[in-house]
């Protein structure tokens, strides 16, 4: 089996092989063994890491909540290995676990910020010198205030560099209804970012 991985912006593609499953593990309805399953694991990490973590940071500021992200949706993939085997799109599944991840996380964000709770905690805390760069970055701040399904859109798109295809599978809907969602969130982008500059 082959497995390619995005490395970024850059467009360049890896390919990983794994070996082959044994006979016992590839009949219909077979569960791979333990040792097929960290395999497997360990060369979707090696191959989408990178990726993943700079499309959660391109939609979540600090980078270690980033990379603690990215480590939720390698778990729920660990998780599900079992269940689902190696799906025949890897990437585009990887990426559908990170883009509801990321929007869990930005919702409770939300609900926090909400209450005021995470204003309390970031005084608390004060914010390290990257936070304080995004948040005067107007790109970021627009992002921001787009609804966190916006963002997922616009980074799967713009950051991940997904085809409509690839967003579909991500988002559970079609390549169609990919495109149009991205033109409506390039619109609310556009939108919030003429707001972020006037001011």
């Amino acid at each position: 089996m082959t497995i390619e991985a995005g490395t970024g912006a850059a467009g360049s593609t890896m390919q990983l092989q794994a070996s082959p499953a044994p006979a016992s593990a590839a009949r219909a309805g077979a569960a791979p063994s333990a040792d097929e399953l960290d395999t497997l694991y360990i060369g979707l990490v090696r191959a989408y890491h990178a990726a993943l973590v700079g499309f959660i940071h391109s939609m979540v500021p600090a980078p270690q909540q980033a990379e603690d992200l990215a480590q939720d949706t390698f778990v729920k993939a660990y998780v599900a290995l079992p269940r689902v085997g190696m799906p025949d799109n890897p990437r585009a599944w990887l990426f559908r676990i990170a883009t509801n991840v990321t929007i869990d996380h930005l919702r409770r964000q939300r609900r926090l910020a909400w209450t005021g709770l995470d204003r309390l905690a970031h005084v608390l805390r004060g914010a390290d010198d990257a936070e304080r760069a995004d948040r005067a970055d107007p790109i970021r701040r627009a992002l921001a205030a787009l609804s966190p399904g916006e963002q997922a859109t616009l980074m799967l798109f713009a950051h991940a560099g997904l085809k409509a295809p690839e967003v579909g599978e991500a988002l559970g809907i079609s390549p169609p209804a990919a495109r149009k969602r991205r033109q409506r969130a390039r619109a609310a982008f556009m939108r919030a970012y003429r707001k972020e500059v006037a001011e």
